[in-house]
């Protein structure tokens, strides 16, 4: 006998039941994803038995409700970006694959709906997730590329004529929106530079800069060079600097008057052999300039009229690149003479005439360095100490005195400290009053390498019976490098007798022996190798210039700790500087971290990568770390302890900033341009105005501006006490200094 079916009212539309004598079925109609589940059927027989029995429905259905995660989690992604994506559905059966479309483009699939993309223009990235039943909802995630600014379009040079309408333009994009600034003498704003009636005074190099909450861009620099009207003839004046001045010169009919005439007349004949307006140069007089050299007054025609700055633009650049055959001439005496106007100097650093970008400190030919013996314990309080030249490497003591009217020479020799020349020839032994700092090789076990400098290595060593100790010393090892040359022996023999006339200083790493043969300075060893690496890994950045595993993968840099090391590295230089050592290469790298934080400053090179020394720009024989070298040192060759002082207030920008890159965006074969037109960084947002306006003290463009190295310790400590009002550390961004790359430019 059948049974009585009952079915609840809602069911009742799509779920159909039939009995039969031996079994009951039930009919699902249009099933639904909310049909999924658990079914159980009670059969109670005649005998009122209860009998059920449990079914359970499966049921397949398409993706839907599809999310796309992005992490991070922004519509906002820096160019070049690596986003992680993960595609998540609810469907049945799971999918079998995830399509990935950037733009409707598909550019990945995976099984798994996980995608790690690099972002690099606008889009909608879009998740299609397919199962079997086919496809269903997918998701979209859209980003807008933001970054610092990219000049699209850098200004060009242009010569107007005196009152001509001119303009200067720069395009750049970016996102966030950006504002464009022009620098020269901080004048100019905007895309577009216009100069309604150019004057001479407009003269000069100009950039723009670009500039949005995600960084700084600048572009090349443009010279607007305004002109008069042509002329077949100009009139001129060059300095030889090979050449004496003598009464010779003052009779046209002496053989050295005509010899240096043809010699003249016959290299600006090469400047100008493939212009076919150009039709012969005369010297009109020699002249006696103030220096005893050669002066010479010329006239250049021409066969029809010619803009003159042109033509001797011609001539700055044959004589800067040596093209006047035996004549040297000095390329920023190139100028015209006019009629009604003397030739104008430009007062900087002893009123030399105007030099152009290219000349800026990385062309000039290198002079080698003068030392002068001086008493330094005669020398008036606070005298500055100045050297001229470039040299490869090290630090430099007992320069030549700046002013040699001030210089006192002893009355006799019991009156002088033993000379010091900064030179050691290569076959020169070691004073033999320093032999207590020699070490027998045997005592020197040399360990690990921690650090290649661009002339040498640093290792790891330990030393037995050092100086009579009774324990093994671990100590820093600084030895060449293999097939090292002969000037970089020489190096090293010069670092090594300077720094044995140092006594020990908390802030200035120590010497502890040396090795004779092979040559090896053994120095103290500092576990924690460089600042600029210290400050990096407090933000979890790699170390690149130091390999010890004893280093702090991470560490909390608080804001006082921080004034803690621009002090110390402070009273370390102002110790180097009292003993006249110059040490022009003062930067974070060149600073290690030893017990209980304390700051050394050292020029071992301990932390620098040879293989990452392009920071040294080439300067003719040697190298400059340009983006933490002064003003008149990039310029003009000159070195004094305020050139340190310089160096020292971009050491407080890479402090402050974690170890921050200097002038980020910028290449540092454009930075002596930019300081040029007076361009200094910006301040950091989390800092005071009282730090960073001693930074600016220290970027005064003229030396004699900047405090000493006594007055910036006094200074610094003081401000240690005033930290929380100084450092705002919970407003350190620090994506504005993630590229850390700029240290290598």
């Amino acid at each position: 006998m059948l049974g009585n079916v009952v079915v609840a009212s809602e069911y009742q539309e799509r779920f159909k039941v039939r009995i039969s004598d031996s079994q009951t079925t039930v009919k699902i109609l249009r099933a639904k994803k909310a049909d999924l589940g658990k079914y159980k059927l009670e059969v109670i027989n005649k005998k009122l038995k209860k009998i059920d029995s449990v079914v359970e429905v499966s049921v397949y259905y398409p993706p839907a409700n599809t999310v796309l995660s992005v992490f991070p989690n922004s519509s906002e992604v820096l160019g070049g970006s690596v986003l992680y994506e993960e595609c998540y559905t609810d469907a049945n059966p799971g999918p079998h694959i995830f399509l990935l479309y950037f733009n409707g483009n598909l550019i990945r699939n995976s099984s798994s709906g996980e995608f790690n993309v690099t972002v690099d223009s606008d889009g909608v990235y879009t998740c299609a997730p397919i199962n079997t039943v086919g496809s269903g909802d997918n998701a979209s995630f859209s980003v807008t590329i933001v970054g610092k600014p990219i000049i699209a379009s850098e200004p060009k040079s242009v010569t107007p004529l005196v009152g001509e309408a001119t303009s200067l333009r720069c395009l750049a994009y970016g996102s966030p929106p950006l504002a464009i600034t022009w620098a020269r003498h901080g004048v100019g704003n905007g895309s577009e530079l216009f100069f309604p009636s150019a004057r001479f005074s407009d003269r000069g190099w100009y950039g723009c800069v670009a500039k949005n909450g995600h960084g700084v861009s600048f572009s090349s620099l443009a010279y607007l060079d305004v002109t008069d009207s042509a002329s077949t003839f100009i009139t001129g004046r060059v300095t030889i600097t090979n050449e004496n001045f003598d009464n010779s010169l003052e009779n046209p009919a002496s053989m050295r008057y005509q010899t240096i005439k043809r010699h003249f007349v016959e290299a600006v004949g090469e400047v100008f052999k493939n212009d076919v307006t150009f039709h012969s140069t005369d010297v009109t007089r020699f002249e006696n300039d103030r220096k005893g050299t050669v002066n010479i007054l010329f006239v250049l025609a021409f066969k029809e009229a010619v803009l003159t700055e042109r033509k001797i633009t011609l001539l700055k650049i044959a004589a800067r690149e040596g093209k006047l055959g035996v004549l040297d001439v000095d390329p920023a005496s190139v100028m015209v003479i006019r009629e009604t106007e003397e030739p104008v100097l430009e007062c900087n650093f002893g009123c030399r005439p105007s030099r152009s970008p290219e000349s800026l400190g990385i062309e000039s030919k290198e002079r080698s360095f003068e030392m002068a013996r001086e008493e330094t314990r005669r020398r008036p309080p606070g005298h500055e100490i100045s050297i001229t030249g470039v040299k490869k490497g090290g630090m430099l003591a007992n320069p030549k005195v700046a002013d040699e009217s001030v210089a006192e020479t002893p009355e006799t020799e019991a009156d002088t400290e033993p000379i010091n020349t900064g030179i050691i020839g290569y076959d020169l032994a070691l004073p033999v009053s320093k032999s207590s700092w020699k070490v027998p090789r045997e005592n020197v076990t040399v360990r690990e390498t921690i650090g290649k400098g661009a002339f040498s290595q640093v290792a790891r060593g330990t030393v037995t019976s050092l100086h009579g100790a009774s324990e093994v010393t671990v100590v820093a090892v600084k030895m060449l490098k293999e097939n090292a040359p002969a000037s970089d022996r020489k190096d090293l023999l010069s670092e090594l007798d300077l720094m044995q006339q140092l006594k020990p200083h908390p802030y200035v790493i120590k010497l502890l022996g040396f090795v004779a043969d092979p040559l090896l300075v053994l120095t103290e060893y500092v576990p924690f190798g460089d600042l600029l690496g210290y400050l990096r890994k407090s933000r979890g950045l790699n170390d690149t210039y130091y390999s010890n595993p004893k280093i702090p993968a991470e560490t909390t840099l608080t804001a006082d700790k921080l004034m803690k090391f621009a002090w110390q590295i402070a009273d370390g230089m102002n110790y180097l500087s009292s003993k006249c050592i110059i040490h022009r290469d003062l930067a974070a790298r060149n600073v290690l971290v030893g017990e209980n934080e304390n700051c050394k400053v050292t020029d071992f090179g301990m932390a620098r990568d040879v293989q990452q020394d392009t920071i040294y720009e080439m300067k003719t024989m040697g190298r400059l770390p340009i983006k933490w070298t002064a003003y008149e040192s990039l310029c003009y060759g000159t070195y004094t302890t305020k050139s340190d002082v310089w160096s020292y207030g971009i050491v407080l920008y890479e402090i402050f900033t974690l170890g921050g890159s200097p002038y980020p965006g910028m290449e540092g074969k454009t930075v002596p341009d930019w300081l040029k037109l007076g361009y200094r960084m910006p301040k950091p947002v989390h800092i005071d105005d009282k730090l960073y306006q001693v930074m600016l003290e220290c970027w005064q463009t003229e030396a004699r501006d900047r405090p000493t190295f006594s007055d910036l310790t006094k200074k610094m400590k003081k401000m240690e006490n005033q930290h929380k009002r100084l450092i705002h550390m919970t407003k350190y961004d620090q994506t504005l200094y993630v590229n850390v790359d700029d240290l290598f430019v």
